[in-house]
């Protein structure tokens, strides 16, 4: 096990302070210093000058290289990331290790092992220029099938950085390296104002606002925005309510001590205060016994591409059984109009109402998945509203004629930048 601490030339001395004689300092902060890694080392790490680490730092990390020689060993997690939730999730359930959700992966705070960190050089000369390079590791990583996890509590901070750690320790109050989780299938966290959850799919991730993903529940009385002072609260709560409702529902287990999840819960929100928000969330969540929904319709989707694939996978999540091609009660479609025989048929796009036929405007779809770049010149609505707009059309009776989608749940520069998080993430553009 060997390490660097990377420096700009001007602050070389802080490096060496931080290197303790034990790290190389190397003044290289591109992916290129990762060749400072020395031929007889089968792991690397590479530390910012204004990292802070825990007294137990290479003791865990060396015992979890032994334990998964084969991984990328995560020691960073910022606190309003997807892997930062991950890390939560994994103080709740008392685990150590915990599987990285999809997305960047730091590339100062992180251990390689060597061919992987060599490989991932050569990787960065032939597709650097567009993305970051923590997006670019997060890339490689998922092509090599490397595995990544990250450490609960982190074992690395940034001193000067305002996205400090989701949970770090300068002295870790618990002991042990066990991984804990092997999988996690649902990462709730709040970030950008909202809550949201990234939910893994057959093909990858998809990220959904938190009030969508808890649809597929049969959660009773859940509070409405009118319960809090503030937006933000609301959205605290809700993210410490479904981490308790994902923990249930996974049958994660639960951490015997709680004070890495104390830590890891008040580095939710951008406040401190917001720490009480967080905590009620997490014990009514905790205190749910979810339930998938089982709804009375059966679905067809007649939609090809993307939305298709999206409507099929969030009306199922919903509860609603799904096809593509059998007989069904409910029959959604985009282009020529299937043969009649379902009790209701809705068609997605137009204008005009149609015999026999609700038509839901969508006006122009984007999301997830969509080839190309939307057109802020057309009026776009996220296919998660779509989603919605079909779940209500079918759901009254009598279905309207013409469903016009008014009053869109995802805002347009929200919804965009979903868009981009999964070209980064789940992609290869």
């Amino acid at each position: 096990m060997t390490g660097a601490v990377v420096t700009h030339p001007n602050h070389t001395g802080r490096a060496r302070v931080l290197a303790g004689g034990t790290l190389d300092v190397v003044t290289d902060r591109t992916s290129a210093a990762w060749l400072s890694i020395p031929d007889g080392s089968t792991h690397h790490f590479l530390l910012p000058d204004n990292a802070v680490t825990s007294t137990t730092f290479f003791e865990r990390v060396q015992n979890a290289a032994k334990t998964m020689p084969d991984a990328a060993l995560v020691l960073f997690t910022a606190a309003n990331t997807r892997n930062g939730a991950a890390v939560r999730q994994g103080a709740l359930a008392g685990a150590r290790w915990v599987p990285a959700a999809s997305e960047y992966v730091p590339t100062a705070g992180t251990v390689l092992p060597h061919e992987v960190a060599r490989g991932f050089v050569g990787y960065v000369r032939e597709h650097g220029g567009h993305w970051p390079e923590s997006v670019l590791l997060h890339r490689f990583l998922k092509r090599e099938r490397v595995p990544a996890f990250l450490a609960v509590p982190n074992l690395v901070d940034y001193s000067l950085a305002e996205n400090n750690s989701a949970c770090f320790f300068g002295e870790d109050p618990e002991a042990g390296d066990e991984p804990g989780l092997a999988e996690l299938s649902v990462v709730p966290f709040y970030a950008h104002g909202f809550a949201q959850c990234a939910v893994r799919m057959s093909d990858g991730w998809r990220t959904m606002l938190t009030d969508e993903y808890l649809r597929r529940f049969a959660i009773p009385d859940l509070p409405t925005a009118a319960d809090f002072d503030s937006a933000e609260e609301r959205a605290v709560w809700l993210t410490g309510f479904t981490m308790g409702v994902v923990n249930r529902f996974e049958g994660h287990g639960v951490s015997r001590s709680g004070l890495v999840l104390d830590r890891a819960l008040s580095t939710l929100g951008s406040s401190r205060r917001l720490h009480a928000f967080a905590w009620d969330g997490l014990r009514s969540g905790m205190g749910t016994a979810p339930k998938s929904s089982d709804r009375p319709l059966s679905v067809r989707v007649a939609v090809d591409g993307y939305l298709g694939e999206y409507l099929l996978f969030t009306l199922a999540g919903r509860g609603y059984p799904v096809t593509r091609d059998s007989p069904a009660d409910v029959v959604v479609y985009d282009g020529d109009q299937p043969a009649r025989g379902a009790k209701a048929t809705i068609r997605l796009g137009g204008d005009e109402p149609l015999p026999g036929v609700s038509v839901i405007r969508t006006d122009t779809p984007y999301g997830p998945g969509m080839p190309g770049e939307p057109s802020r010149a057309d009026r776009l609505v996220h296919i998660a509203d779509i989603a919605d707009a079909v779940e209500q059309v079918m759901l009254r009776d009598p279905p309207p004629a013409l469903y016009p989608i008014d009053r869109p749940s995802v805002p347009v520069d929200f919804g965009l930048h979903m868009l981009w998080e999964w070209r980064a993430y789940e992609t290869d553009e």
